[in-house]
């Protein structure tokens, strides 16, 4: 039942993240619906020495599905430290974000977050349904251009193409959140979002991130995996047009 996707895996997420989280760990946490639902599945226990890190910053209208109210519940859960991007997860402009990136304790998180162990993000797609647009972060009227500009879906709220890229729209300048090339440093990326839907979404995610491990449904993994075969084709088909 594809409206039981967002659940499902969302609660298979919590389930790998509570079966391999260990002392000592750091975690980096992203926001999303599947993510807010990753939750239910979680098995609180406490764990020695561990912090949780938002990837992002949060909302002045508090949800609860506020990504500061993520990684507090998460870290609630394990009896963590929580280190929160204390700022609008988008600002007015370029100058402003870059000016709060320049405060200490924001550069301090940063640092954190690019040094975590293990980071759990999810996927946007570009549709009037998806979580930034469905609460009203950003306008529906932006749909459009950030697919003009070649977006095919969000990771950690910067818009990317096909490729893994950012895509050159006003809106990738002013968000405070840890980027998707940030994410490649840290040791183990897992990113849960489902749905054939979000097959380019996901696919751009995977190469965005570098991430080593993907919680996902079976049509999205079906639509994931004709995809690579169809990429297949189409390259060894440019390999033999230009070796003839």
């Amino acid at each position: 039942d594809a409206a039981s996707v967002s659940a499902l895996v969302g609660y298979a997420a919590g389930l790998w993240l509570s079966d391999n989280l260990t002392d000592n760990m750091s975690l980096a946490v992203g926001w999303g619906q599947t993510l807010h639902l990753a939750l239910r599945g979680m098995q609180p226990r406490q764990v020695e020495a561990m912090s949780v890190v938002s990837l992002l910053g949060g909302l002045t209208h508090s949800r609860s599905i506020n990504p500061s109210a993520v990684a507090r519940r998460v870290a609630d859960m394990f009896g963590a430290d929580c280190f929160q991007l204390t700022a609008p997860v988008f600002v007015s402009n370029a100058e402003i974000r870059d000016a709060l990136w320049r405060e200490p304790t924001l550069r301090d998180l940063l640092d954190r977050a690019r040094a975590a162990d293990v980071a759990l993000v999810s996927v946007g797609d570009l549709v009037p349904d998806s979580t930034l647009f469905r609460e009203g972060l950003l306008p529906q009227s932006d749909l459009a251009g950030l697919k003009k500009a070649g977006a095919v879906g969000d990771l950690v709220c910067h818009f990317i193409d096909a490729e893994g890229e950012l895509v050159d729209h006003p809106v990738n300048r002013r968000i405070m959140a840890v980027s998707p090339a940030d994410l490649r440093g840290i040791g183990l990326v897992a990113i849960a979002a489902g749905g054939s839907h979000k097959e380019h979404a996901i696919r751009a995610a995977l190469r965005a991130s570098a991430a080593k491990v993907l919680i996902t449904d079976e049509g999205a993994a079906e639509a994931l995996l004709a995809g690579s075969g169809n990429a297949a084709a189409a390259g060894a088909e440019r390999e033999t047009r230009h070796g003839q």
